[in-house]
């Protein structure tokens, strides 16, 4: 094995997007970024970094500078995560879009609605791909936009819920993330918006770089609750921090357009929206046809979250136009939801949840307002019951047969992960530890075979908190039936046959079940159990099959 020992010389800050010890090896990976290119003619390169304390960069400068790296040159060699040989030969590039508390009857193509805001452009793009009916996420951002990351459930990653300022279950170092697979295939990585993947014990201002995004550029942690603004937010450009004044989806559009144009090979902008996430406030009134004059953000805020979703479709407009027609032929766009919508604003046929007092985004207040949801039947953000993770998921792109139809397989947002990583020419199992469990099943069947039919037999879905005392909840279905565990308040179980039901207004289990329903549900439960069996506990913090009982529960039916 020969080594010879390399300096790179960059014109932008080209961070150490897969520091991260090797299992096997005990060597430190690290991806030179946009470098890779002047390299290709050699073979099966791998970019090591000597275990340094750390690696000199400078941040915020346009003033170039040194990194050190080795390469390994092997035929043979099996480490982790090796680059591949040269770019995906079609050089697609991928736009993924995230939108933060919008669900499915929200937007205009689901037709799920009675309320719905308008959306003309993401309706187009449903006209142009692919709509997916029956897309599951996480009931809450974080644990979702872990999975996507991932393509892992939240019991293996510890990320269960909200991030806070002070947890210990963030997204870790050593998870392998999609910019971490894609800018080892030569790829440029960008996440631009809405992060809350960690927190100051746990990365800092470079915790998206760790985690293998080249460019950063958007909002780490929300504003404090009393101030909190979307024209008045705090930015952070690759580790440096300042204060926008441009209303934040605008923002977001603009530093996503600059960061596209930037590049000169394959790339992969993940636009996180912090839209129509609360605070609720009027966008720029180009932006929108709602009349806010004279109504109350603290009384009426769905007016606002409705103006909110609507501003967010036009700057998608923008976006699109931006992009130019030759770039929009090569590059696939997924745009997403990464939860139901929150409860105080949820359409019909769920009308929204009243609450009085101080209002602000805190641990207490988010859990308060689970209770709530439950007690009241509004099963909104935050259950897993449809409303709370049925989210809204739209692919188009150049893989794409047949546009402009709807799936109704079974899909989850952790699929985006293998759906993406295909699609950029490399195979899903190959990219992660051989140790690495991978929940991820791509989607790229159901994109150019219209008959496929589903890969997936069951979803699943949870939420838990850290808190011993607290659980959380889980959920799995089939093409029909959804079995829900919740453990909030107390143990509580539901069957509900989402054919005949599908707001979930009939447990099943509250009545004598018809032998087939009982082998659904057998099944089911089965199915959960060996999710659960699958990988140790995180902690204290996931959802135990001790602590609901399950062992005692199907013994005694």
């Amino acid at each position: 094995m020969a080594w010879i020992a390399l300096f790179v010389r960059t014109e932008e800050w080209a961070p150490v997007d897969t520091l991260e010890e090797s299992a096997t090896t005990g060597i430190m990976t690290a991806a030179i970024g946009r470098n890779r290119s002047t390299l290709s003619a050699a073979p099966r390169i791998l970019f090591n970094a000597l275990p340094l304390k750390r690696v000199p960069f400078a941040l915020g400068t346009a003033a170039p500078f040194f990194t050190a790296a080795l390469l390994i040159l092997s035929s043979s060699s099996s480490l982790f995560l090796q680059a591949q040989e040269s770019v995906h030969p079609h050089g697609e590039n991928f736009l993924l879009i995230i939108a933060d508390d919008v669900g499915v009857e929200n937007v205009g193509c689901y037709c799920e609605g009675q309320e719905p805001a308008p959306t003309p452009n993401i309706d187009r793009l449903a006209q142009r791909g692919i709509l997916f009916r029956n897309a599951w996420a996480n009931p809450i951002c974080s644990a979702t936009r872990a999975g996507i990351h991932t393509g892992r459930h939240g019991f293996r990653t510890g990320v269960g819920f909200v991030v806070g300022k002070r947890t210990d279950h963030v997204l870790l170092p050593g998870e392998t993330t999609l910019p971490k697979v894609l800018c080892q295939a030569g790829y440029s990585c960008g996440l631009i918006g809405k992060w809350h993947l960690s927190n100051r014990k746990h990365g800092g201002k470079l915790a998206p770089h760790i985690a293998g995004w080249s460019h950063f550029c958007g909002m780490l942690e929300y504003p404090k609750a009393h101030r909190a603004n979307y024209y008045r937010w705090p930015k952070t450009i690759d580790g440096q921090r300042s204060r926008c004044r441009n209303y934040a989806t605008t923002e977001n559009v603009n530093d996503t357009l600059s960061w596209i144009n930037r590049q000169e090979r394959p790339w992969m902008c993940c636009l996180s929206f912090n839209a129509a996430h609360s605070p609720w406030c009027a966008p720029p009134a180009e932006l929108h046809s709602y009349n806010l004059r004279g109504v109350s953000r603290g009384r009426s805020p769905r007016s606002y979250f409705l103006a909110m979703v609507e501003a967010m479709d036009a700057e998608i407009g923008r976006l699109l136009a931006g992009l130019g027609q030759e770039r929009l032929q090569n590059t696939t766009i997924i745009f997403v939801g990464d939860n139901g919508t929150s409860s105080r604003v949820v359409g019909p046929p769920n009308p929204p949840l009243e609450m009085n007092g101080r209002r602000g985004l805190t641990r207490e207040s988010v859990i308060a307002t689970i209770f709530r949801t439950l007690t009241d039947q509004q099963r909104a953000k935050g259950t897993v019951y449809e409303a709370g993770v049925n989210v809204p998921l739209i692919i188009s792109g150049p893989s794409i047969t047949n546009r402009g139809r709807e799936v109704e397989a079974l899909v989850h947002t952790v699929d985006l992960f293998s759906t993406v990583v295909e699609l950029a020419g490399v195979d899903p199992q190959q990219a992660v530890r051989p140790s690495t469990t991978l929940d991820s099943v791509s989607m790229v069947p159901y994109l150019i075979n219209a008959d496929q039919p589903s890969l997936r037999r069951t979803v699943y879905t949870e939420i838990f908190l850290e808190h011993p005392a607290i659980r959380g909840s889980a959920a799995i279905r089939d093409q029909r039936y959804k079995l829900i565990w919740t453990n909030w308040l107390n143990l509580e179980e539901g069957l509900y046959d989402l054919w005949s039901d599908p707001h979930e207004q009939r447990n099943l289990l509250e009545n004598g079940l018809a032998p087939e329903v009982e082998v659904a549900y057998q099944t089911l439960l089965l199915q959960m159990k060996s999710l659960w069996d699958s990988e140790a506990p995180v902690g204290d913090s996931r959802l135990h099959q001790a602590d609901l009982g399950i062992t005692d529960r199907t013994s005694n039916r």
